[in-house]
């Protein structure tokens, strides 16, 4: 006898989110069809729970009661100064930094072009609008199918995110800061998805850091 799962009010607002919001998510062709398939993994299994061992003691489907609205707008022109005081100590760090603000790369507050040229940088939320077939060979099929549900919820909504090499023996001088800050007045669901490969004898120190900008919503 075949059980139904009743899904979570959280559970039914993410797959309602997902139709509302399809068509405003970066990507065409492959793109929409990877999404399909990730939202449908999702509705398939739901968010996890205690009865999956990894999630034993954080149970979502318990704890998550309401699922934020996404960011899905173009992102709040933030002042360079405006992000300092929320980076604390890392504000004089000697590094390189990308920054994204409400899920969207910010240029006029990143450093990318103090990278070199042996390290490659490509904002996600870009790549996924051309939808060049390179990128898809990123996404490996197979291993879709056996994302945990968080992970292909991420697949589904991604807006942006880093897409990073390191180009074979280099080392890279300065830590490169990833930046994620948030400036909305109201909470938001922010889901980026970052893919950095570091290529035989190549060095990079990596830091992501999250902050809330002042005036924020915490």
């Amino acid at each position: 006898m075949n059980v139904a799962v009743m899904k979570t009010k959280a559970e039914a607002a993410l797959g309602e989110q997902f139709e509302a919001a399809a068509a405003h998510l970066p990507g065409t062709g492959w793109v929409k069809d990877l999404r399909k398939q990730a939202i449908g993994i999702f509705e398939a299994r739901g968010l996890p729970h205690r009865r999956i061992e990894e999630w034993k003691y954080t149970d979502l489907r318990e704890r998550l009661r309401e699922a934020l609205p996404r960011a899905l707008g173009a992102a709040a022109s933030v002042p360079g100064e405006a992000g300092h005081p929320a980076l604390g100590p890392l504000a004089t760090l000697d590094a390189d930094r990308i920054v994204f603000v409400d899920g969207r790369y910010d240029a006029a507050l990143s450093q990318a072009d103090r990278l070199g040229s042996r390290v490659e940088f490509k904002a996600m939320g870009d790549m996924l609008a051309a939808a060049p077939t390179w990128l898809a060979g990123k996404f490996d099929s197979k291993a879709i199918k056996t994302e945990d549900s968080v992970r292909a919820l991420n697949l589904a909504f991604m807006t942006d995110g880093v897409l990073l090499k390191i180009g074979k023996g280099h080392v890279q001088e300065r830590p490169l800061l990833l930046v994620f800050a948030r400036s909305a007045d109201a909470g938001q669901a922010i889901t980026t998805r970052n893919i950095v490969a570091v290529e035989a004898g190549a060095k990079l120190t990596l830091i992501e850091v999250h902050v809330t900008l002042p005036g924020a919503a915490k």
